[in-house]
């Protein structure tokens, strides 16, 4: 904040030499001139001027970070090494309260991005890979919404009311555009008037369908007309769970008609033929079993909806970035071997037991029958006064826990079938309305908030999924949930970008007051946490829920994810947790998240660390599940299961499949998210042209040696950035 008057400059000089010089190494001290929201100073060039005329203990020179960087490296010899994350706020305010401020952007913005970064992208990769045209703009538009969304207080939700709603907006825009780069969105509701009575459809403008058009889907002969085609889009093979959700529908004779007009040439054979033959098709998957290319019958589970639309679920191993088909027959369900079991207080599969303690608010309790273990007082939910802001959690002097295992609960089993088994919890939280009028407690006025949990066992799947539905009618509060390891250990593991990292479980930062008053104990999460003793351990991951805590409980450490926090001011200064004030006192009352709330989390219990565990991969599997596509039977260039390439490399992860910027070749990034080196090997099944290895930017660095797998080395941390030329 360099002041315009030469005077206060000058002061400002020696407080800034007086405050750093002792803690040079280089030959440099930064002053920052300027903040997000300043404008540039015009007047700096001859403030500079100025005082170079005047005696000072230091040069001063207009610069860049470039430049400091430039001197750092000169003096590199005597810089000092740290280890660490950046995010003490010893010397500058970290608001840490922003992990969990308006949680629902987090979860629609982490929606947005698990889309483009493993569903949109990779799909129109292999499409294009495939001969299809890639929509780069309608891409590129679909990242500028989310993009446009990621300033530090659009992203972070402290900013006015009227600013978050264009950012929810902009990102359920980005949402709709990912589905409709995907399939027709509306097949199930308006496809008959884009074909039947010709108001205009492309296969090109989807990449499910255009791929879907060069799969031979005849295996089945003339016992099915129907076909669906389940894709992976991780680089490794995996028992998926897969999902596909459209509105039940007919091709109906003149839709055939226009399919053998406009679609690609081997849609529209297959069109014709089913013209000649007179056979138009129901697109409905009640009732119907899937049979894969070597004849097994693949069990699937049917979810209806209010809309109308039906959920298909089934599981299997899928391969590697690529596709695997299946008929549709219609066929009576065979019995399946009973491995999905419920009972009166109980749901089961191969792997957990989950019994629930309706006493107290309907508690878990999970038993890891290839262990032993048993995990008690899973998911309760825990809620406490939060007079805060938007950048910081602040607990009233005179707070009021409440848990949800002080209620009763009900229980139904909701769903049960041969893919999994669905239970729901039910109950009630009394909770203080809002913050009493002096903010200094939680007001004696109560509010009954509805809960809803969902727990879901799949078949051979070793986990269990939550989805926890919230009606908000509360004020000026934070809402956790709680998981009990019964693990000792002073440290844990937490995905973050790139790395799996190990923190201690109380942060070594907060904010330092006077009174030394109510330290912020949470850390940020990309995606899970997960606490071992190296015998036992306990994994959490979440869809888009970033903020957590490591806590000693009564029977060991306790992993605390917040859900929301509801506050109703932008910025105040009278918080227990942060001295002084942050931003601007305006009240926000949407950032208090009245209304349904919902919350995606799945409990992975496990032997050993996360490493041996492969929580790395586990976790993606889940908020990545796979993905499906009808169509109706036609030849094709391509067999009805395929690979384009597989990712080895026991810890080894991928982050982006995508076309390049030159529009030569596909971008594969892998990274090595552990501390050890580790080898990758990427075997490729369509064999390229051309390797390249990169940089970031895409900037080739060197040729690999051509074949039809590339080895690479990763060393801890290390990411990988291949460009490869079919």
């Amino acid at each position: 904040r360099l002041p315009p008057d030469i005077e206060e400059a000058k002061r400002m000089i020696y407080e800034l030499y007086k405050r750093w010089s002792k803690y040079m190494r280089a030959p440099v001290i930064p002053g920052m001139v300027g903040c997000d929201h300043h404008l540039p100073k015009e007047y700096v060039p001859d403030i500079v001027r100025e005082l170079l005329k005047i005696e000072l203990p230091v040069r001063i020179k207009q610069g860049s970070l470039e430049d400091i960087a430039s001197i750092l490296r000169q003096a590199k010899d005597s810089l000092k090494s740290f280890e660490g994350e950046l995010l003490s706020s010893h010397y500058h305010w970290v608001l840490y309260g922003t992990w969990s401020t308006r949680t629902y952007l987090k979860q629609l913005n982490f929606e947005c991005e698990t889309l483009l970064l493993y569903y949109v992208e990779p799909l129109w990769t292999l499409a294009w890979i495939l001969g299809a045209e890639y929509p780069e703009s309608e891409i590129e538009t679909a990242w500028r919404y989310v993009l446009l969304s990621h300033p530090h207080d659009s992203i972070c939700g402290c900013s006015v009311d009227e600013v978050h709603k264009e950012v929810e907006i902009r990102l359920i825009k980005a949402r709709e555009l990912c589905h409709e780069l995907l399939h027709c969105t509306m097949r199930g509701n308006v496809l008959y008037l884009f074909l039947e009575r010709r108001a205009g459809y492309r296969y090109e403008w989807h990449a499910l369908p255009s791929i879907t058009s060069k799969i031979n889907l005849t295996f089945a002969g003339s016992s099915s007309y129907l076909y669906v085609v389940a894709f992976n889009t991780l680089p490794w093979k995996r028992r998926a769970v897969i999902k596909m959700r459209l509105k039940p529908y007919q091709v109906t004779l003149p839709m055939l008609k226009e399919i053998a007009r406009i679609a690609p040439k081997n849609v529209a054979e297959g069109a014709l033929q089913l013209l000649r033959e007179n056979k138009p098709i129901s697109v409905d998957f009640r009732n119907v079993v899937l049979k894969d290319p070597a004849g097994n019958i693949i069990p699937c589970q049917i979810r209806e909806f209010e809309d109308g639309s039906v959920e298909v679920i089934w599981i299997d191993e899928l391969p590697p970035l690529g596709f695997k088909s299946y008929s549709v027959v219609k066929e009576k369900h065979e019995e399946y071997e009973e491995v999905l079991k419920a009972g009166e207080l109980f749901i089961e599969n191969e792997y957990l037991r989950v019994e629930f303690d309706l006493k107290r608010g309907g508690a878990l309790k999970i038993i890891d029958k290839r262990t032993g273990e048993v995990y008690e007082g899973l998911a309760v939910l825990e809620d406490g006064g939060d007079v805060g802001d938007e950048y910081d959690y602040s607990p009233p002097e005179r707070d009021k826990i409440i848990r949800s295992e002080e209620v009763m609960a009900s229980l139904s089993i909701v769903e049960r079938g041969p893919v999994y088994v669905r239970a729901k919890l039910s109950y009630f939280l009394s909770l203080p309305e809002s913050a009493s009028q002096d903010r200094r407690s939680r007001s004696e006025k109560q509010v009954k908030v509805p809960v809803d949990m969902y727990i879901t066992l799949y078949r051979g799947i070793p986990r269990v999924d939550l989805e926890i539905v919230v009606n908000n009618r509360a004020k000026d509060h934070r809402l956790r949930i709680i998981f009990p390891t019964k693990v000792k250990a002073e440290k844990h593991y937490a995905k973050t970008h790139y790395m799996v990292i190990e923190r201690p479980n109380k942060p070594p930062y907060y904010y330092i007051r006077g009174d030394n008053r109510v330290p912020i104990r949470t850390y940020p999460t990309r995606l899970w946490v997960d606490v071992s003793d190296g015998k036992r351990g306990l994994c959490i991951v979440t869809k888009g829920l970033h903020e957590y805590e490591v806590r000693e409980g009564k029977n060991g450490i306790e992993i605390v994810f917040t859900l929301m926090r509801c506050v109703g001011w932008l910025s105040r200064e009278d918080l227990l947790t942060r001295p002084g004030r942050a931003g601007p006192y305006i009240k926000t009352p949407d950032a208090q998240c009245l209304g349904t709330r919902s919350f995606e989390l799945s409990i992975i219990p496990h032997k050993g660390y996360w490493d041996d565990a492969h929580i790395h991969r586990l976790a993606l599997e889940y908020v990545i599940p796979g993905i499906a596509h009808e169509d109706i039977t036609h030849k094709g260039e391509l067999p009805p299961e395929y690979s384009l390439l597989e990712v080895e490399g026991e810890l080894i992860l991928f982050s982006t499949f995508k076309r390049s910027v030159d529009r030569e070749g596909a971008i594969l990034r892998i990274y090595n998210p552990s501390s050890r080196s580790i080898k990758a090997r990427i075997i490729l099944h369509k064999r390229p042209r051309k390797v390249f290895r990169t940089r970031l930017d895409e900037k080739e660095l060197i040729e690999l040696k051509e074949g039809d797998a590339i080895e690479v080395c990763l060393d801890p941390y290390k990411i990988e950035t291949l460009k490869i030329v079919f």
